[in-house]
């Protein structure tokens, strides 16, 4: 897998999610969604711009590309402060969410038909693949310790991971 696999993959998760959290009704509901989505988010944001736009930076022909997207993610938690100042029973939530799944929406989908073009010209396929275990590490870095509930519910141990 490279980096731009890597990345769509969370892109796929963040479109999952954003789509729940526009359709959800209930308070309780959409402030899971919400912490959830804005959580994973801004972990992948930091890892993405500690890797993979550090290293778009370093080139002179496409730093600018790299700068417009770091910028986006600068705009999205702008975006998700406003959805949080609104809270998720007034009636400003579903005005401040739609404009921040929009926005989410758009800069994922410039990424993916815009930036990534670019950046696998510049990038080499090597580089490319060497960048997903900086990029995994920096993001689990950036994310809270899972809650021990996540482990374990009383009745013994579970796995992380069911599918492993």
């Amino acid at each position: 897998m490279d980096i731009f696999k890597r990345l769509t993959h969370d892109h796929h998760d963040h479109r999952a999610l954003a789509d729940a959290l526009a359709n959800a009704k209930a308070p309780a509901q959409r402030r899971a969604l919400f912490d959830q989505l804005r959580t994973d988010v801004v972990a992948h944001a930091n890892a993405e711009e500690q890797t993979f736009y550090a290293a778009l930076l370093a080139m002179p022909d496409v730093q600018e590309t790299a700068r417009h997207s770091i910028i986006e993610h600068e705009e999205l938690e702008e975006l998700f402060e406003a959805a949080d100042a609104a809270g998720p029973d007034s009636d400003a939530w579903p005005e401040a969410i739609e404009a921040l799944v929009d926005r989410l929406k758009h800069h994922m989908h410039e990424e993916e038909d815009d930036v990534f073009p670019i950046a696998r010209e510049a990038l080499s396929d090597t580089e490319a693949i060497s960048m997903v275990q900086a990029f995994e590490e920096r993001k689990d870095g950036e994310l809270p310790p899972p809650e021990p509930a996540a482990f374990f519910d009383g009745s013994g141990p579970r796995r992380a991971n069911p599918d492993a």
